[in-house]
């Protein structure tokens, strides 16, 4: 199996996790797992000249943050699906040694990607880090390396293959 195409299986499966994770607390059967319960929630102070910094704590402000729904559904409920279809999107890459599912997979990847920036300004604008959270991004920036990786070498393969043809 390619390189690429296992960091893409990989990411789609450390990002599912860490999405079912998200929506066991979104829906309160987990908590938070760096709430402190001596600490509120909120911006540390940076001290003379300096910023304050987010505190990794304080899903619950985050859950609640209009930055958290797209098209009327709570991101915790669209990301488990999300990293499902990457993870679908990735086996049939592996079944499939074609161009189109390796395309696929940069679609998927790269949509993901555009939406990381707005959602890390709504960590940094409420001062919390959301730990599933930054997996989850961690997840979509590797699988879209991986994707865009996979595509090259799959489009450099087919190239070498036209060629050894004609």
């Amino acid at each position: 199996m390619e390189v690429a195409l296992s960091a893409c299986i990989l990411a789609s499966v450390v990002g599912l996790l860490a999405g079912v994770a998200a929506l066991a607390s979104y829906e309160g059967s987990i908590g938070c797992p760096v709430s402190p319960p001596n600490i509120s929630s909120g911006p540390l102070p940076g001290g003379p000249g300096l910023p304050s910094a987010p505190v990794a704590s304080g899903c619950e402000l985050l859950y609640s943050s209009r930055e958290a729904v797209l098209l009327g559904v709570h991101l915790n409920v669209l990301a488990p699906v999300y990293f499902g279809a990457l993870l679908g999107a990735s086996l049939l890459a592996a079944v499939r040694r074609g161009l189109l599912p390796a395309a696929v997979l940069v679609l998927l990847y790269g949509g993901g990607a555009l939406m990381v920036p707005r959602l890390v300004g709504a960590e940094l604008r409420e001062g919390v880090i959301c730990p599933y959270c930054t997996v989850m991004h961690a997840s979509i920036i590797a699988g879209l390396v991986g994707s865009v990786l996979l595509l090259r070498s799959r489009l450099e393969r087919s190239r070498l293959g036209a060629w050894r043809a004609s």
